[in-house]
């Protein structure tokens, strides 16, 4: 997701969402967050994007995020360190986060990266081949390859200290890649303003579209034990 400017009215409805706890019956998803140590992320900003996207996603979804472990990574770490060529920083960092991501493949991974890692917002891995769809990946040893989301620090930083909601489009941003984790599909063409998964952050809302729920759900990323 590229920089843009917000419209507030838009995001502001997030605030007036209510604080359901999540539900034994209801499916979620388990994240772990890696913070690269050039990354300058406030954890109290992410753990509260996190928080205030699941409950976007479960009174949209009814699909829910549990936080269950945080690593930060060394300073020497590649992540501080990445290849200038665009090309050849895609590869490496999808090749780090399978390695990553490869002790628990099941749960979807958050990687904090500094502003200079891209000149986007976030952005996800998302399955091109020829078998992706609704379930994907189907095949187990695949989870590794997918259900990781990137958001460099400006992620966090946008609208933090304005608007009537603050970090409202920091939990709009995490339920725009969470989506595109749980469904494995790219960007909608022609998606209304006011959705999550509208393309640009100044259209992006907290309207999710029945079918990308439906797609959602069917995701080998969800889970329903604590």
């Amino acid at each position: 997701m590229r920089p843009a400017a917000p419209l507030w009215g838009l995001l502001a409805c997030l605030a007036a969402l209510p604080h359901p706890a999540r539900t034994a019956d209801r499916p979620f998803a388990r994240v772990r967050v890696f913070q690269a140590a050039c990354s300058h992320a406030r954890p109290g900003d992410v753990r509260s994007a996190l928080a205030r996207a699941s409950e976007l996603l479960e009174r949209r979804c009814g699909v829910g995020l549990s936080l269950t472990a945080w690593t930060t990574l060394k300073v020497a770490s590649p992540w501080c360190h990445l290849p200038a060529d665009p090309r050849e920083c895609r590869l490496a960092v999808a090749g780090m986060a399978r390695a990553a991501k490869a002790a628990d493949p099941g749960a979807l991974a958050f990687f904090l990266l500094p502003s200079s890692a891209e000149e986007r917002f976030s952005w996800a891995l998302v399955d091109v081949s020829a078998r992706r769809g609704c379930g994907s990946p189907r095949d187990g040893r695949f989870l590794d390859r997918f259900g990781s989301a990137f958001f460099t620090d400006l992620a966090w930083e946008v609208g933090r200290d304005e608007g009537p909601s603050p970090g409202a489009q920091a939990a709009i941003l995490v339920a725009h890649e969470v989506l595109h984790c749980l469904t494995q599909r790219g960007h909608p063409t022609r998606a209304p303003r006011g959705a999550v998964m509208a393309d640009s952050l100044a259209d992006m809302g907290d309207q999710v579209d029945a079918d990308w729920c439906a797609c959602a759900l069917q995701s080998p990323y969800l889970t329903r034990t604590p």
